[in-house]
Order: structure tokens, then sequence, then C-alpha cells
């Protein structure tokens, strides 16, 4: 009879979950046009972990709006290229693929989103990156409650390419 009680209980949790309504929270940053020249926008920058031996992208658009364009098992830039538009139709429309962007003096900050669970409701956090110059940029910390201290390192480069994903989306305001 225990056992039945725990599975009702259980069975009963798990309909309330996945039955409520989760609004996501909204980003702070308003999408707004990127008019600076503080980073080159005509490309995407890149990083590579040599821990993961991976290497990842973020497409950044004069409309404020920036696209992680995926984490790629290769270090080789034209592969990562030849694979860009097949991947960008899997992530059209994911939601945690689209961030709005600012820069503030010599400050990079993207908002994103992160999972939350066992909530399904998506919250968002900031990543700072300190601008070297138009074509390097290095993450240096996250505004997020389990990094809140954690500082990186992580530079970014900036490689021209051409023709960029669409950025229209339905995420970014």
């Amino acid at each position: 009879m225990k056992k039945m009680a725990k599975m009702i209980v259980s069975m009963s949790s798990l309909i309330l979950l996945y039955s409520c309504n989760c609004s996501d929270e909204e980003f702070s940053i308003a999408r707004k046009p990127y008019l600076g020249n503080e980073i080159k926008t005509n490309g995407y920058f890149y990083s590579y972990d040599s821990t993961s031996k991976s290497t990842s992208i973020k497409l950044f658009y004069r409309n404020g709006v920036v696209l992680y364009g995926g984490r790629y098992s290769s270090q080789d830039l034209n592969i990562i290229e030849s694979e860009i538009s097949s991947y960008f139709e899997t992530i059209r429309n994911d939601k945690n693929s689209w961030s709005p962007f600012e820069v503030k003096n010599n400050t990079l900050i993207i908002e994103t989103y992160y999972d939350n669970p066992p909530s399904c409701r998506l919250l968002t956090q900031r990543m700072s990156y300190e601008i070297q110059n138009d074509t390097t940029i290095v993450w240096r910390k996250t505004d997020h409650p389990g990094y809140k201290d954690k500082v990186y390192n992580t530079v970014w480069y900036f490689k021209e390419y051409s023709p960029k994903p669409d950025s229209t989306n339905v995420f970014v305001k």
C-alpha cells in the first residue's frame, strides 16, 4: 500500500510539473542595433578547447543578436564552415541558441538562457567578455549562481565568413 501511495504522489508530481505553463525569464538586455566598431560582425568568433578538443563558434549580427553556432569536434575551420549551414537548420528554432548582446566601454555582454531543472522555466545569465581588439575577445566571467566567483580566460578569435546564416528569429525581441 505504501508503495502505491508513493507511486501516486510521484506520478502526480510529474503531471503537475509537466502540465504547468512555464514562462521563461525575459532578457534584461533589449535587442538594439549594434552600430559600434569594437567587434567585427562580418564573420564569426571561434574558440578552441584543448581539453575537449572542440571548437565553438558565435556569430554576432548588427541587429544586436548573437547566435551560438555550435561546438565542433574539429580544429579545422574549413571543416566547421562546411558544416555551419546544416547545423544552423537544426538550431534555427532553438531558443537557447539566440541571445542579445551589448557593448559597454571595453566589455561585451551576452545574455543567454540556461536550464533550471526540475523547473521547465529557462533563466538568464550574463557572460562578460573583455574586448582586446575588434578580432579578439576574452571570456572573463558569468553571472550565474553556480559560477559567480569563477574567472575564465577563454580567448575567442574572429574569422571573416560569408554568407552568414540569417539572424531572423522570434526569441530575441
